[in-house]
């Protein structure tokens, strides 16, 4: 497949030694190289059309030592030192037709450089690519300071992921709102069908927030020679994992909300096969018992016509007595743990 092909566009942005600001979109990667050669620190977003085949295709045109296999070795996130490159896989939540998936972004970090690869589903850094220019400005200008210059760049492109990621929680927390005040209107089919939709987009979502917070406590505490050494800057990333953590809390708050909630259809679903039940037992009362002695009235002796009269009176009596009796006995003693499961 060929380049133009694969390669949908390439968002450049970069800081030069003199401090002018550089910011352009191409689709020809050596354009976007030629970018790196008089800036100080590079910002290079690809967007590709299949990320798992156009990832290989960028990192061989921009001479990285690190094969985008072995960060999609990875379950959700993977995170690879190589020294001289840095790289990382951090997935990205994405909420189409009620369910929550994970899209792979890969992020390459060089020395003056770093490399953002995504496919065409994840936009997100749309948003910090507009105002790259300003934020390249607030940078430590110093040669001597590139590792803290990418690193600042590094931990706001991961920040930008997560609050990506918590807008998605948003949708979801919405999504339950709504279910629970329709949870006594829709069937109970309908609902459970939907709690089990959203159930399974919490543990999605909790699998993703933990996948990044390994990431970027890789980044804090692994010691990378791609990420700067400095406490100040790396408080950065310790910012970015209270946010995680709380994320996770919420989702975790959300996930036993929805367990009381599921309990509470199963009470409901219980209650109404207790009564079903409880109303079963006493038509089957007012049919067998009538019936059993319609069988014995039916004995050859008892035909004559002077039975009739009595035989047709017994038989209501004791449909009658024998129906109350059940139902009498039923509701005081299958009521009481009706109304505690209804409770």
């Amino acid at each position: 497949m060929s380049r133009i092909v694969m390669i949908r566009a390439i968002h450049c942005a970069g800081v030069t030694s003199n401090g002018f600001k550089i910011r352009f979109s191409t689709q020809s990667l050596d354009e976007a190289l030629s970018c790196t050669e008089k800036c100080k620190l590079t910002w290079l977003d690809f967007v590709i059309s299949d990320i798992s085949l156009g990832a290989e295709e960028v990192v061989k045109g921009l001479k990285i030592n690190l094969e985008p296999s072995a960060l999609f070795s990875g379950y959700l996130a993977n995170y690879e030192d190589k020294g001289d490159v840095l790289g990382l896989m951090i997935p990205v939540v994405r909420f189409e037709e009620r369910k929550i998936t994970a899209t792979p972004l890969l992020i390459y970090v060089k020395q003056n450089l770093l490399v953002t690869i995504r496919d065409e589903h994840a936009e997100y850094l749309l948003k910090l690519s507009q105002y790259a220019e300003s934020f390249l400005k607030k940078l430590p200008t110093m040669d001597e300071e590139w590792a803290e210059r990418q690193t600042l760049l590094l931990s706001r492109m991961i920040d930008e992921v997560n609050e990506h990621n918590f807008k998605v929680l948003g949708s979801i927390v919405e999504r339950s709102e709504t279910m629970e005040m329709t949870l006594r209107a829709s069937p109970v089919r309908e609902i459970s069908t939907e709690m089990f939709e959203i159930r399974r987009s919490i543990v999605t979502f909790l699998n993703i927030s933990w996948a990044n917070h390994d990431v970027v406590h890789s980044l804090r505490y692994g010691d990378a020679e791609m990420v700067s050494d400095r406490e100040e800057i790396l408080a950065k990333f310790n910012l970015i994992l209270s946010d995680l953590e709380r994320q996770i809390s919420l989702a975790g708050n959300m996930l036993e909300v929805l367990s009381g909630s599921v309990s509470v259809i199963q009470a409901d679903i219980t209650n109404k096969m207790t009564t079903l039940l409880l109303w079963l037992t006493i038509i089957g009362t007012a049919i067998l018992v009538p019936n059993t002695l319609a069988t014995v009235y039916g004995i050859p002796f008892l035909e004559h016509e002077s039975y009739w009269r009595w035989i047709v009176t017994s038989l209501l009596l004791v449909t009658v007595i024998s129906t109350i009796v059940v139902y009498l006995y039923v509701k005081r003693w299958w009521r009481k743990p009706i109304s505690k499961i209804s409770q």
